[in-house]
């Protein structure tokens, strides 16, 4: 099915299955909190050919009542709804952070008109009870490349700098953080405290999206380099027009060019690793290929 503008990748799963299943909202949000995979429910449906067997709307709400103690959930919101929650949250937390590198920038500004001097102000993490933390040790340039290669539409990564840790914030945990916490287990409840202090607090610092690293950019930048001409030729055909990601890797793997594109594609990705993390004014080490500088 076609998705729907602004609808992630894995909320469309959700909706695809309400509809082929002809399930409530309800069920739905249940299904979610149950942790169940909506790519695997047709496994669970009857349709009706074994009358032993509980159709899959009464199996889901007799298992949310077994699991919660109760028939539904305090608060039902759509799909569509919680995306459009997600999207405003998204809204957000960018005019927050925009706002914080205005104030940061102000900040500085006054500092070296009061001082009348270059001052090179430091980081500072503000850790539990208003404790000040050391930052980390220098981030890890291989796991940032790792990071990259697996950004989707369906999470943001946060760098912790006090730790030079990745955290994910999946849609599956957005939607821990809006359900009552009071339902929650407790390894929920540490996931949902954790994401909410890597999008409010300042020792976190989100990862550019996989849009800002520019994947086409990268891939046709490959194709320009290929030095035989005639697999130059094809290679710069293949990505014209809709589909060019997916004939771009069917090609790779037709031509066993996947080392070279491997290595080609995590260069590219550390030079942009480099930039950022310079812009954001963290030391990184570099260990891509086993050596530090």
């Amino acid at each position: 099915m076609a998705r729907k503008k602004n609808i992630p990748a894995k909320l469309q799963e959700w909706i695809d299955a309400r509809k082929r299943f002809r399930l409530s909202h309800a069920q739905i949000q249940m299904a979610r909190e149950l942790g169940m995979n909506p790519r695997k429910l047709g496994k669970l449906a009857n349709h009706d050919q074994e009358a032993w067997k509980v159709s899959l709307p009464r199996y889901i709400e007799d298992l949310y009542f077994k699991r919660f103690n109760k028939p539904e959930p305090d608060e039902i919101n759509s799909i569509e709804e919680h995306a459009r929650k997600l999207e405003r949250k998204k809204t957000e937390k960018r005019a927050r952070k925009q706002q914080q590198q205005q104030k940061k920038k102000k900040e500085e500004e006054e500092a070296l008109l009061n001082t009348g001097e270059n001052v090179e102000q430091k980081p500072v993490a503000s850790g539990p009870a208003g404790k000040v933390v050391s930052l980390a040790a220098p981030v890890s340039l291989k796991s940032l490349v790792q990071e990259f290669q697996l950004l989707n539409d369906a999470s943001t990564v946060y760098l912790d700098k006090r730790t030079a840790e990745f955290f994910s914030l999946t849609d599956d945990i957005e939607f821990m953080m809006s359900s009552n916490v009071e339902n929650l287990l407790p390894w929920e409840q540490e996931v949902v405290a954790a994401a909410r202090e890597a999008e409010s607090s300042e020792n976190y610092v989100p990862l550019p999206s996989k849009y800002d690293l520019d994947e086409y950019g990268i891939m046709a930048d490959f194709c320009f380099a290929l030095e035989d001409e005639d697999l130059r030729a094809e290679f710069k055909e293949a990505i014209q027009g809709r589909g060019a990601f997916r004939r771009f890797r069917n090609l790779v793997q037709h031509h066993r060019v996947e080392k070279t594109w491997d290595e080609f594609e995590s260069r590219a990705l550390a030079e942009l690793g480099r930039e950022w993390l310079k812009e954001n004014k963290l030391s990184f080490k570099e260990d891509l290929w086993g050596t530090q500088e």
